[in-house]
Parts: structure tokens; C-alpha cells; sequence
């Protein structure tokens, strides 16, 4: 009797992971920034729009927008049916074995959040903007842990601005400091640190944290 209910189980279980699609879907994304539908890698047209979008919208605002995308794909707001009984939230169901798509996806968002900060900043018109769109994206990162409490997005963009492509580039760095003094102070005095304190699991989080950072878990899950 335990032998087949163990296995009936098992066939639950295998049955909810091969039904559970991704939330990632690339070939119906749509976007303002490629008004002709097309994905062509590195697109010009994209690249000065996201540039230009970056350096004109204040860093709370776009904080706000990363911590919102990130709420509905991790259902903050427990408003997602996921085909299991009593899961509504994607933070618990990552946690188990049904969770292994999310988790992929959750993995995945991270990878591209933090190829899309560091390619926004190395494909700058020229060193001013570049670093100009550095010393906003810190302005972001500060907003992302201080304000809105999302430790998961605050990880995406300090990863990149930790990027050892973009930490070799010293001569941008000392533009940064010189040109940026504050933002430069706080990414070396306060950001930093708690980027390597989250990375490392010795950060605790507030309580008006909405979204904690899921890397360090979902890296050690065995997918």
C-alpha cells in the first residue's frame, strides 16, 4: 500500500513538472524597443534607446519597475495558480522539487538583468556616457535595497557593476570617482560589502524587504 502510494505520488509529481511551463517566453516578446518584432543581437537602434531611457528616468522609478517585474514572476502577491495545492507563491515553490522550471527562470532573469546592466554601460557612445549610465546604476542598486527592499534585483545589478569586464577598466572608475564622488563612495563603502555579505550569506534582511536574493539558494539546489 505505502509502494503505491509513494508511487502515485512520484507520478504527481513527474506529471506537475512536465506540464509547468516557462514564464520566459522569447519568441512572442514583444517590446517598444524592436518596433519591427525582430531580436537581432546587439541592435543599435535598441541600445541608444536603452541608453537614453536609463539616463532619463529616475532611479527609483526604474527600481520600482525591476522590483515589479520581479514580484510577478516570483508571485508576490500570491495571485498565481501553479497547479499544486495550497502554492500560490513562486518564493515557496521554489523551495520544492515541482519548483525546478521556476528556479531556471528565476536563474535565468539574473543572467540577463546582469548582461543587460553591463552591456548598457560598455556600449556607451563614449566614456562620459558610459560613465554617466555606471553612476546611475548605482543610484538604482541604492534604490533597489533601501527603498523597495529587493535584495533580489539589488544582487542582478551589483553583479554587474562587480563584472571583472567592467572592474578592469580603471580609467572609468577614476572618472566615476572624480565626476560621481557620491555614487562612487557608496558603491565602495555600502554596496559592495553587501553584495559580498549576500553572496556569502552573512547579510540579514530588514523587514521591509519585499524580495530576498534567491542565487545563492537556487545555485545550490541540484537541478
Amino acid at each position: 500500500m505505502l509502494l503505491i502510494r509513494n508511487n502515485c505520488c512520484y507520478d504527481d509529481c513527474q506529471q506537475v513538472l512536465e506540464q509547468m511551463p516557462s514564464l520566459i517566453d522569447p519568441v512572442n516578446f514583444q517590446t517598444l524597443l524592436l518596433p519591427d518584432h525582430s531580436n537581432k543581437p546587439m541592435e543599435p537602434m535598441a541600445i541608444n534607446t536603452v541608453h537614453r531611457t536609463v539616463l532619463q528616468t529616475g532611479a527609483r522609478n526604474l527600481a520600482i519597475h525591476m522590483t515589479r517585474l520581479d514580484h510577478d514572476m516570483l508571485s508576490i502577491r500570491l495571485d498565481r495558480n501553479y497547479g499544486l495545492p495550497g502554492i500560490s507563491s513562486g518564493i515557496h515553490l521554489i523551495t520544492l522539487i515541482e519548483g525546478r522550471q521556476l528556479r531556471l527562470d528565476v536563474m535565468e532573469r539574473c543572467l540577463c538583468m546582469r548582461l543587460f546592466v553591463l552591456v548598457s554601460i560598455l556600449t556607451g557612445t563614449n566614456k562620459d556616457q558610459s560613465v554617466r549610465l555606471m553612476a546611475k546604476w548605482i543610484k538604482v542598486a541604492e534604490e533597489l535595497r533601501s527603498s523597495v527592499g529587493n535584495y533580489f534585483g539589488f544582487f542582478n545589478v551589483v553583479s554587474a557593476l562587480c563584472h571583472p569586464s567592467l572592474q578592469c577598466l580603471e580609467s572609468m572608475w577614476v572618472r566615476l570617482r572624480q565626476e560621481h564622488t557620491e555614487q562612487a563612495l557608496n558603491f565602495d563603502t555600502r554596496l559592495r560589502p553587501t553584495f559580498r555579505a549576500l553572496n556569502e550569506l552573512r547579510e540579514s534582511y530588514p523587514p521591509q524587504s519585499t524580495v530576498p536574493n534567491l542565487i545563492p539558494f537556487i545555485s545550490g539546489c541540484r537541478d
